[in-house]
């Protein structure tokens, strides 16, 4: 019988404990201080040790340890909210405005990964979106020319399309070829390596203190 679901963070498992990063036993001096070390705090050192900026990265965990060892490796173009339901929430210009990054990070995420890892875990994919009932087909229809209309990478696929490609029965489904996926526990640990940001692991930020030459 095949394992779905698991009580433990994949990614940790698979990679095992990466790195081990010191405690903080002295005064450090930086120009930025990140706390939390999952994937979106390694990203933000990434570019800021790219503008020569020194930065260090503090987390009260192991670095990558939380929710990025947990989550799904699969990079998504789209976000929560439908394009057509986000059109009636936001004038036109800003809905598309939201959903053109998200296309654009997948193809950086692919990029660092090729540069800071010796072999890359990034892998183009594609992902499918598919009507579970006839009644959500017309919504589906809509959101799919939505996004073919401001030129989102999307193709709509009938219900024998669908069942002759991936084998399996439903009303029709929106594919998308601009996906990825990507290790994101091991690439957090690429990417810290490769600019030189220091970590500090198992720090608890208990007060933040402004001063004229910055914070302490």
């Amino acid at each position: 019988m095949m394992v779905l679901h698991l009580n433990f963070p994949f990614w940790l498992i698979k990679n095992g404990i990466i790195k081990i990063y010191p405690l903080l036993s002295h005064n450090e001096k930086c120009g930025v201080v990140i706390i939390g070390a999952g994937i979106s705090g390694a990203l933000a050192a990434s570019y800021l040790g790219k503008e020569g900026i020194k930065t260090n990265v503090v987390d009260k965990r192991h670095a990558g340890a939380r929710s990025t060892s947990a989550r799904t490796a699969l990079l998504h173009h789209g976000i929560y909210i439908p394009l057509q339901d986000l059109i009636d929430k936001l004038v036109v210009d800003n809905a598309v405005a939201s959903y053109h990054p998200c296309v654009d990070a997948i193809a950086k995420i692919e990029t660092i990964s090729k540069k800071v890892e010796t072999v890359p875990s990034f892998i183009n994919e594609c992902s499918l979106q598919y009507a579970t009932q006839l009644s959500h087909l017309d919504k589906l229809q809509n959101e799919y020319k939505c996004r073919k209309k401001y030129r989102f990478p999307v193709q709509w696929l009938k219900e024998e399309q669908v069942s002759k490609k991936f084998g399996f029965k439903t009303y029709g489904i929106i594919l998308s070829n601009a996906e990825g996926s990507v290790d994101a526990y091991k690439i957090i640990h690429n990417t810290i390596k490769n600019y030189e940001a220091k970590v500090f692991d198992k720090i608890i930020i208990e007060d933040i203190q402004k001063q004229k030459s910055g914070f302490g």
